[in-house]
């Protein structure tokens, strides 16, 4: 029997595996969150602002607001600039 199949295989499972891994948490920075999709973006910020105690970053302006304050640090990480470690 011949295992020439085995390796497409394995790939297909990886990039299977690997599909749904690029959203952002805490530790993704400003830069990096500002060339992710717009739905990327939203989730993340409804994830993140869920763990803070202000009312910032929830709500119909929180993307607005975490977008604004990525363009003005971009070095930053949305868990520094939204106050979640």
């Amino acid at each position: 029997m011949s295992r020439r199949w085995i390796g497409p295989v394995l790939a297909g499972l990886l990039v299977l595996a690997t599909a749904g891994c690029g959203g952002a948490d805490a530790s993704t920075t400003c830069s990096d969150f500002l060339n992710m999709s717009e739905q990327t973006q939203e989730t993340a910020v409804e994830t993140l602002a869920a763990k803070t105690h202000g009312d910032a970053f929830k709500g119909p302006m929180g993307l607005a607001n975490v977008v604004y304050g990525c363009q003005e640090t971009p070095h930053k990480t949305l868990g520094a600039l939204m106050g979640v470690s």
